[in-house]
């Protein structure tokens, strides 16, 4: 087998509870669009075309940082798709509903069509995951409970600031946030003293949100700490294999895993890592998704 491991920052911006989910600028939620920016879309964005970004802000961009596996089938995978891009085409979304469809916190990942690409957006693997391979047209509304299930995260793992920063490079939440202060006063006062009202009126925006000290500066601290893990198969009945690689086999699902956390919602960017493992042509039957990617 071929294990495909990628990583980095990705931008979604949404609206948050208790806005509802269509809300296009952020009301009541501690996320938001400021001055100046464009409505909210709620689309998962991997690379930076689409995004709308914030000074003091991550470099949005997911990329392949590792190909495991064995003997030349690795080293010709390795030398295609090491630092490609890993993108999700379409208008992918987190969908929950405010807990109507699903519960809160729970939220599942659709559509899901992974492609990772060359520089130029050439597929080097490209697969999707539908609810019903024979139907790829079904939608999430038309499915039961438990198909739903498969696709919602299998943990919420709360508790991990050390782990989330050394991946993620962030640093201690608070000390990551307190930074982010003065970043912002410090560019609030030179965008006043230079007359764009716009900017600083945007740079007032960002810091009354991190100034709260009641629910939302203790939600910041635990998001920017947690990490949502999700494995389900992409099992779409069409992939893209690149000659570039070595033959592999797209009969059986390929297998994903992977976790966003690092949440950071004054940028509404988070970080991603992940893990497809693809069998070899000849080895179909010896695909595993490790416990953790």
């Amino acid at each position: 087998m071929i294990g495909v491991i990628f990583r980095g920052w990705f931008q979604c911006r949404l609206a948050s509870d208790p806005d509802p989910t269509d809300e296009p600028r952020g009301i009541s939620g501690c996320t938001f669009a400021t001055v100046g920016e464009p409505d909210f879309d709620r689309v998962l964005r991997l690379q930076p075309e689409g995004t709308t970004p914030r000074r003091f802000g991550q470099s949005v961009g997911v990329r392949v940082s590792a190909v495991r596996g064995r003997g030349a089938a690795q080293a010709l995978a390795e030398a295609a798709l090491r630092g490609a891009r890993v993108n999700l085409p379409g208008r992918t979304m987190f969908i929950e509903q405010n807990g109507a469809l699903v519960p809160r916190n729970t939220a599942f990942i659709d559509p899901f069509d992974l492609c990772i690409e060359n520089a130029d957006g050439a597929p080097l693997l490209r697969r999707a995951a539908f609810w019903d391979p024979a139907r790829p047209q079904l939608s999430a509304y038309h499915v039961p409970a438990a198909t739903l299930a498969t696709r919602q995260p299998r943990r919420l793992d709360v508790a991990s600031a050390e782990k989330v920063a050394a991946a993620s490079g962030t640093g201690p939440p608070g000390e990551m946030l307190e930074r982010r202060r003065r970043d912002l006063a410090q560019a609030k006062a030179e965008a006043e003293t230079g007359g764009d009202r716009v900017a600083a009126a945007a740079f007032q925006q960002r810091l009354e949100a991190l100034e709260l000290t009641d629910w939302r500066a203790q939600r910041l601290h635990m998001l920017l700490s947690a990490r949502a893990w999700w494995r389900f198969h992409l099992n779409g009945r069409e992939a893209t294999v690149s000659s570039a690689l070595p033959a592999l086999d797209a009969a059986p699902p390929w297998r994903l895993a992977l976790w966003l956390g690092a949440w950071d919602n004054d940028t509404l960017c988070g970080y991603l890592m992940g893990r497809l493992v693809v069998p070899e042509a000849a080895a179909a039957d010896a695909a595993a998704v490790p416990a953790e990617a």
